[in-house]
Order: C-alpha cells, then sequence, then structure tokens
C-alpha cells in the first residue's frame, strides 16, 4: 500500500486498510504501507504513521525502489503480490473516491477486499487492475 503522508486521499484510506487487514492478515497475507514522499523525513513518517494509527508495518520507500516494481504512480495505490512476487493485482483500493475527490458516503465496489477475498479462496489470480485517484507520487530519488 502506497501512502502518503500529506495525501487527504490516502489518509482518509487508512482505516479502510487497518480494517483490510484485520480481516486478512490472520489467513496469512502480510500487509506492508511504504511512504513515498522523497522529501519527508522519517521522524515526520514515524509521526503520521502513528497519528494516523497505521495498524501494518510501513516501510521508508523515499527511493522508490518499491514504486518502480509495482509500477505504482499515487498514493493510496495497492499492489497485491504473490508468495513467489508474481503482481497480481495493482490499482486502487475501493471506489470510494473517484476524480476531482468527489467521495460517496461508502464504496460501491470494493476492489482491494474483492482480491483478497478471492486469493483466500484459492483463486490463483492474476486480477484486473482498476486505476484510482489520489496524490500523484513524486519523481523516484536518483541514487
Amino acid at each position: 500500500m502506497f501512502l502518503g503522508q500529506e495525501c487527504p486521499v490516502s489518509n482518509v484510506s487508512i482505516p479502510v486498510l487497518n480494517r483490510l487487514a484485520a480481516e486478512f492478515a490472520p489467513k496469512g497475507f502480510a500487509f506492508i504501507g511504504a511512504y513515498v514522499d522523497p522529501n519527508a523525513d522519517l521522524a515526520t513518517l514515524r509521526a503520521h504513521a502513528a497519528d494516523y494509527s497505521v495498524g501494518f508495518p510501513a516501510a521508508d520507500d523515499r527511493a522508490h525502489r518499491l514504486v518502480q516494481v509495482a509500477g505504482a504512480t499515487y498514493t493510496p495505490e495497492v499492489a497485491v503480490f504473490s508468495a513467489g512476487g508474481a503482481k497480481l493485482y495493482g490499482g486502487r483500493i475501493d471506489d470510494r473516491v473517484g476524480e476531482a475527490g468527489a467521495a460517496r458516503p461508502a464504496a460501491a465496489h470494493q476492489e482491494l477486499r474483492d482480491v483478497l477475498a478471492a486469493l483466500a479462496a484459492g483463486s490463483p489470480g492474476p486480477f484486473k487492475g482498476h486505476a484510482g485517484y489520489g496524490c500523484a507520487i513524486p519523481e523516484a530519488v536518483r541514487q
């Protein structure tokens, strides 16, 4: 899950991600948040994770290594990988927030939950990705 500490769409998605982690982690799924803002310092990212009660491990991806592997372009975006490293899904969490920030009271489609439920039921994937809306991930840091 690609997170942006200053992205309002990312921030309102954290409770949804926390619920999914609580539901699917006991079924063997690992959840990792990746902070992608190359201009943020670690103290800011740690404070954000604490302030928003991020309920899964968070990684420092300010150098965009995970962004590149997943092909992520915005926050919040998710990528689901098999245990062997094959990408099974990439895209939005759900459709609660759409273009121009228009928000529904509740999501009509919950793509990430559907993908995780299908995997838990034994479907091998891959699954069709769904473009979402959020904040663009800044250019990758060149090292």
